[in-house]
């Protein structure tokens, strides 16, 4: 078995490096400086191979925790980044949310007392999906005229997670808008389709890494023995 990955392995690098040694070829016929410019695209290669992976395995394991689609969550994202926070952050304040949203469906007075103060009835997030419910609390949060009271009503809707709303939210339903559709615009938007081969490309390289370790350790297993008789030999000298 460990015979057969380490083939695997070699065989699949063996074609990447001859895939590079293609492109850096091609580059070659511009002229000088072709050899760099090959290091640097086999470089930005990996890396933006590895961007990919963990980009899009962030926003698809995400989607399906939340119940988000992955371009609102790609969205999320830039908007959060430009506002100084994570969407890390913004998952703890969506699960949030669907709590408060349950408990106004229960008539629980602190999260009816929230939406009443924002303007929303539970009849209005009844049935709708949590994206779509999201969109509908944070137009509302973010066309509150009181500043005092919007900051109490964020932290009630979405914990400690609502004040890191907030600054996305300055410029109103419109400007958040604005923000979250940056990530169309600046090419970092992951349909359901690209989540998916994100995602998956990131469990095989989890599923390669798990597989090199283990032979890493059938070789140390075997040379442990010979490597603890030279030790101890070495300390009885």
């Amino acid at each position: 078995m460990a015979n057969e990955v380490v083939i695997n392995v070699n065989a699949d690098v063996a074609k990447a490096k001859a895939g590079l040694a293609g492109i850096a070829d091609k580059m070659k016929a511009v002229g000088r400086g072709a050899t760099v410019a090959g290091g640097l695209i086999t470089g930005l290669g990996v890396a933006s191979i590895t961007q990919f992976a963990q980009m899009g395995d962030e926003v698809h394991k995400m989607a399906l925790r939340t119940g988000f689609s992955t371009e609102a969550l790609s969205g999320l994202r830039v908007a959060a980044e430009l506002s100084g926070t994570s969407l890390q952050g913004l998952e703890t304040g969506i699960r949030r949310m669907s709590k408060v949203v349950v408990d106004a469906g229960d008539g629980l007075a602190e999260s009816t007392d929230a939406l009443d103060r924002m303007g929303v009835s539970v009849d209005d997030l009844k049935g709708k999906s949590p994206e779509v419910q999201f969109e509908i609390l944070t137009a509302a949060l973010a066309d509150m005229s009181d500043k005092t009271e919007q900051v109490a009503t964020a932290q009630v809707v979405f914990g400690r997670a609502g004040t890191a709303l907030l600054p996305m939210l300055a410029d109103g339903a419109a400007g958040f808008k604005e923000l979250t559709s940056k990530a169309a615009e600046m090419g970092v938007e992951f349909d359901q389709d690209a989540a998916n081969s994100a995602a998956r490309l990131s469990d095989s390289f989890t599923t390669l890494k798990g597989s090199v370790q283990g032979v890493m350790l059938g070789i140390a297993e075997q040379l442990a023995p010979v490597i603890t008789d030279v030790a101890e030999k070495m300390g009885t000298a």
